[in-house]
């Protein structure tokens, strides 16, 4: 055999090693964790499991490693640092339990992107971390991609979850008594998601997003926040809100602030008993889509059903088919600059002023199958106190057409929470 054809052996075979060595997946590891385990560089196994998630966070995990841990009570205040390290429980989040060692610090801070922090079934109870802005489940940077919070329960801690980062999944969580925060918390959390929480008694807003752009935030149930329970600002744009409970809320149901409502979707929701307004909705004037408010429910509020704000010309709001019960002012009020593009189908009981539409805008509109009043029927104009007026703002008129029995409310599966 010539030395050339010995030659491309050699170098055929060694390209092939190479290529088998690239393609080659590396598995991830599985470590474990128990009460009853011993920290070594050698611990991790199902028959020699760690004592403590910091020291395999520390010495063991690496990219895409999994973490499955047992029942108990385990205290210390854990950094997540391992790139797509997923962390689940055995027993769920009623037995398995992080609690503070230092409650000036949040019990889990995850510092890396594509962290999963458990799983609906699987996931943890992180509580004790009662300092000033500390949290159950911290994410440290806005660089910090795909983390996944899902399954967890947060009780006794300043803010439940304080989080950065874009594709932030928030998902099955309970969020109990934070100290003096939000339950949830999350800036430059670009197209997060944040479905199906319940958060009890926050300390301040039930859900907070600040400049958080394309986010949807899905059947939640918020009950007695000390704050408003649903609050966007900063240029939190282009969001969808729907299906969410608000029971409670101690200032608004929903707050879409100024310079947050370009192209928002509110739907679906119910604000029971908000100490203001069921929805305030702001514009900055600068809104390059319109608001769409449609499908909604607010009962007993104390300032207005929805106080609507569309101030960018020749745009409009979409509002239809909601349902204002027992307001304490208008069942709908429109300020100043709004324009309507579409008022249909809505609904308001007995509002405390006697207005179905109180018209601050400055503009005309007409509104189409409007229910005022009594279940009964629309009662004539000014015949009694069940909200068939509409305020004509000096010269700028309300005219429409009335419907002869109240709209269905359609919200899916909010009522479920």
């Amino acid at each position: 055999m010539s030395l050339r054809i010995i030659s491309r052996s050699i170098k055929r075979s060694v390209l092939l090693l190479l290529m088998f060595a690239v393609c080659t997946p590396v598995y991830a590891k599985t470590f474990h964790l128990a009460k009853w385990g011993a920290n070594s560089l050698a611990c991790g196994t199902t028959s020699a499991p760690c004592l403590t998630l910091n020291w395999i966070m520390l010495f063991l995990a690496g990219k895409n490693d999994k973490v499955i841990v047992q029942p108990g009570v385990y205290v210390e205040n854990v950094d997540i640092t391992a790139e797509g390290v997923k962390i689940e429980s055995v027993a769920g989040r009623a037995g398995t339990i992080f609690e503070a060692s230092n409650p000036g610090d949040h019990v889990i801070s995850i510092q890396a992107s594509r962290v999963q922090f458990g799983k609906k079934g699987k996931g943890f109870t992180v509580r004790g971390a009662s300092g000033a802005g500390s949290a159950g489940v911290q994410v440290d940077s806005e660089v910090h991609t795909n983390t996944k919070v899902e399954g967890n329960a947060a009780t006794g801690n300043d803010i439940g979850f304080l989080l950065q980062g874009e594709k932030v999944q928030v998902r099955n969580n309970k969020i109990l008594d934070t100290v003096s925060g939000h339950g949830i918390f999350c800036s430059e959390c670009v197209r997060g998601l944040f479905q199906e929480n319940i958060i009890m008694n926050a300390g301040s807003v039930g859900i907070f997003l600040d400049n958080s752009q394309n986010v949807s935030v899905f059947r939640n149930g918020i009950y007695g926040s000390t704050g408003t329970g649903i609050y966007l600002l900063n240029g939190s744009d282009f969001g969808k809100i729907q299906d969410n409970v608000i029971f409670g809320a101690g200032g608004f149901g929903i707050e879409v602030a100024s310079n947050s409502s370009d192209g928002m979707l509110v739907q679906g929701n119910i604000a029971s008993e908000p100490s203001v307004s069921g929805l305030l909705t702001n514009s900055d004037g600068a809104e390059t889509k319109r608001q769409t408010i449609k499908n909604n429910l607010v009962v007993n509020d104390g300032f207005q059903g929805y106080d609507v704000d569309t101030a960018v010309p020749g745009l409009g709001a979409i509002f239809d088919s909601n349902i204002s019960v027992g307001s304490a002012g208008a069942g709908v009020q429109l300020d100043a600059g709004t324009e309507i593009k579409s008022f249909k189908n809505n609904t308001t009981y007995a509002s405390g002023n006697g207005l179905g539409i109180d018209n601050n805008s400055g503009n005309d509109f007409t509104y189409k199958k409007h229910f005022w009043g009594d279940p009964s029927g629309p009662d004539p104009d000014g015949a009694d106190g069940d909200t068939h007026d509409a305020l004509d703002d000096g010269g700028n008129t309300v005219t429409g057409t009335d419907a002869n029995k109240p709209n269905a409310f359609k919200a899916k599966k909010a009522a479920a929470l």
